[in-house]
């Protein structure tokens, strides 16, 4: 019995090694990629078409199948992608063949129609599957003295082997922008669509990242996993997807359509957990992190604007300012209220010297009730945007009472729309504009006052006023008049007056 017991345990011994050993046998595998850039210009480059690949030696449709996931690739990061079915309609209306094979000025020509700043061409070299498998192996194992060969049985798999090339053209030029070429130096036992996906993305991120973004840590490179060549039926692929120089995982659900209401719904909660990531980034002031984190929300789904407000604080500290306000354009367009977007929209304004349209996005931040937008308004301003009429209103009396006539139309000029005492800034207008000698122009201001409240006073004595310097006295007074009746000290003081003047003329 005792022997029975440890030939049984010599085996599973035996067989666990085996195991470790070409069970788990699987290393991260990136592709090779190699590039040439001409012009980064991504704002000039926006709007792209995509034209189908050159089809692999025996692999029809390839070239289709690669157009498809680079259009999905370039329109996740923000550039304009014509659609395939524009695409073939004024392919058609031209009597053109659209096909990999095409040549560039051809593939220039089709550009120029669609209207689009350049294109993306390319060849797919190799796109292929392959039937592998391993020989059926004999380990020794000493039973009562006698050595018995156990046969270890062979396994089978299929290997992808994928190599793709593309390039940027400009439209108007005809000049290169971009090159790329990538491929895995051994077959893999992913699907090639999948491998397809990994070099495009690795091609793309080459052009579009920051160059300046760190690269990846050796426990990051360690969390990305790509199956190697040997089978491992316990492994689970997991997707690798590029972004500003950085790599990170995502589920395999990413990047396939939305179903029903219960797949967006994952949609956003991954995207939200992704988010909240950003966010403890944030407040450590980790930038680099919450680019990171942000994209990674943003590509699971293209809709949350958190994401991209995230993001966009991030790239103004980082100087990244045409990404910000890219970021901040897109949160806006899927969340015009945004409060956070347009403070960081009002940051980039006043980073790049535009003081008036960031006072804007302060302002639009503060009135949605974000605190730090007031604080913004206000560092412009110097005053918070609930304050605007008491600010200038007391800025136009100081001015009246030194006498400048100049700085007393300026400041009632900024509140003469409010709607707010609307009357009073526009009575105390007039009265600069009197002094000023404009006198059409101050009783207008006091007609237009009277008009919006005849009950106020002020407005009675300074057209009265108007009127008297322009000799009308019989006019002045009935004006004076009103205001003395509306309980108006100076009105009264100015029926004394002038009856008085009028009786000695």
């Amino acid at each position: 019995m005792m022997c029975r017991w440890i030939v049984k345990w010599r085996i599973l011994f035996i067989s666990l090694i085996y195991f470790l050993f070409i069970g788990c046998a699987t290393t991260p595998i990136y592709p090779t990629i190699t590039n040439h850039v001409v012009s980064r210009d991504f704002n000039k480059y926006r709007q792209i078409a995509i034209l189908p690949f050159a089809d692999a030696p025996s692999a029809p449709q390839s070239g289709q199948i690669i157009q498809g996931l680079a259009i999905q690739i370039f329109a996740q990061s923000r550039f304009n992608v014509m659609e395939r079915g524009r695409l073939s309609n004024v392919v058609s209306e031209q009597q053109l063949s659209l096909s990999g094979l095409m040549d560039e000025t051809q593939a220039i020509r089709i550009g120029k129609l669609l209207g689009v700043k350049a294109i993306v061409v390319g060849e797919v070299g190799q796109y292929s599957v392959s039937q592998r498998h391993t020989d059926t192996t004999y380990f020794p194992l000493i039973l009562y003295g006698k050595t018995t060969n156990i046969p270890i049985q062979g396994k089978q798999w299929e290997e992808s082997f994928v190599s793709i090339s593309l390039r940027i053209i400009d439209i108007e030029t005809s000049q290169l922008v971009y090159s790329g070429s990538g491929q895995y130096d051994r077959g893999l036992q992913n699907p090639p669509q999948q491998l397809a996906e990994f070099i495009l993305r690795d091609i793309i991120a080459r052009w579009i990242r920051d160059p300046d973004q760190p690269q990846l840590t050796k426990e990051a490179k360690d969390n990305t996993e790509r199956q190697d060549t040997e089978p491992n039926d316990s492994s689970v692929i997991k997707k690798t997807i590029a972004w500003p120089g950085r790599m990170f995982k995502a589920t395999k659900k990413l990047f396939q359509p939305t179903k029903n209401e219960e797949t967006q719904k994952e949609y956003i909660k991954e995207a939200v957990t992704w988010t909240e990531k950003s966010n403890e980034s944030v407040r450590s002031k980790n930038w680099s992190e919450v680019i990171r984190t942000s994209s990674a929300a943003i590509i699971i789904d293209p809709t949350y604007p958190v994401a991209y407000v995230n993001r966009s604080w991030a790239y103004l500290e980082k100087g990244f300012l045409n990404e910000a306000f890219a970021d901040c354009q897109k949160a806006l367009e899927l969340d015009g209220v945004n409060t956070a977007a347009h403070n960081n929209m009002g940051l980039f304004y006043l980073r790049t010297g535009q003081p008036d349209k960031a006072k804007s996005d302060f302002e639009t931040a503060c009135n949605g009730g974000l605190e730090v937008g007031c604080n913004n308004f206000k560092i412009i301003t110097g005053y918070r945007p609930s304050e605007k009429f008491e600010f200038f209103l007391n800025k136009a009396k100081e001015a009246f009472n030194k006498q400048d006539w100049d700085g007393v139309i300026k400041y009632t000029s900024e509140i003469v729309t409010s709607e707010s005492q609307k009357e009073i800034v526009l009575a105390v207008r007039a009265g600069a504009y009197a002094y000023k000698g404009l006198l059409k122009e101050a009783l207008d201001d006091c007609d237009e006052a009277i008009k919006i409240n005849p009950d106020s006073a002020l407005p009675y004595n300074n057209k009265a006023f108007v009127l008297e310097l322009m000799g009308k006295h019989k006019e002045a007074l009935l004006n004076y008049e009103f205001a003395c009746n509306l309980k108006m000290p100076l009105g009264c003081d100015n029926v004394k007056r002038l009856t008085s003047s009028m009786k000695k003329q």
